[in-house]
């Protein structure tokens, strides 16, 4: 009897221990979210952990190679040589990018308007993508939105890929 339950006690811290292990791997691979804010002061941004981390400003701010999406298909390229960037205007286009017929084997950022709620209700594979260079994915809604709701519209995240986004209040 006594041993019985010796090894139940040791199935069970193992067990135990094995649970652990795994919860700490998944919630490890997760991409970080963080949203930026409206602070002309500050270079960094603030997620709702309240840790800053450097926004990639020479990215988001038109300082590299460019391809602009809208309605699905390329409206514009700005810049000299292969693009860095990927500004899609519309949720449309989404599903565009692997058919846009410039190289994107140097893009490292995707920045994606939202122009409102219904567009957060589609999921997004971003297992789909063939962007292998791809470091950011920057967010711009135009409605209030949230962390876990950003989590449940870009599904299969690569944990290397850093997430920013912004609530625009447009008047």
């Amino acid at each position: 009897m006594k041993k019985n339950t010796k090894v139940s006690t040791t199935c069970m811290l193992l067990l135990c221990a094995i649970s652990f292990l795994t919860t700490s791997i998944i919630v490890a691979q997760e991409s970080s979210i963080y949203r930026v804010y409206d602070d002309n002061q500050s270079s960094n941004i603030l997620s709702r952990s309240s840790e800053t981390r450097d926004i990639p400003r020479e990215l988001l701010n038109g300082l590299n190679s460019a391809i602009y999406v809208e309605n699905s298909r390329v409206i514009n390229t700005t810049g000299i040589g292969r693009a860095k960037v990927i500004k899609l205007l519309d949720s449309n286009s989404i599903h565009a990018i692997n058919s846009i017929n410039e190289v994107t084997n140097n893009v490292e950022l995707l920045t994606i308007s939202l122009q409102n709620m219904s567009n957060l209700s589609m999921s997004f594979n971003m297992d789909s993508l063939d962007l292998p260079s791809l470091r950011y994915i920057y967010l711009k809604c135009d409605f209030d939105c949230s962390e876990s709701q950003i989590r449940q519209f870009l599904v299969n995240l690569d944990p290397e890929v850093t997430i920013f986004y912004k609530v625009l209040k447009r008047s």
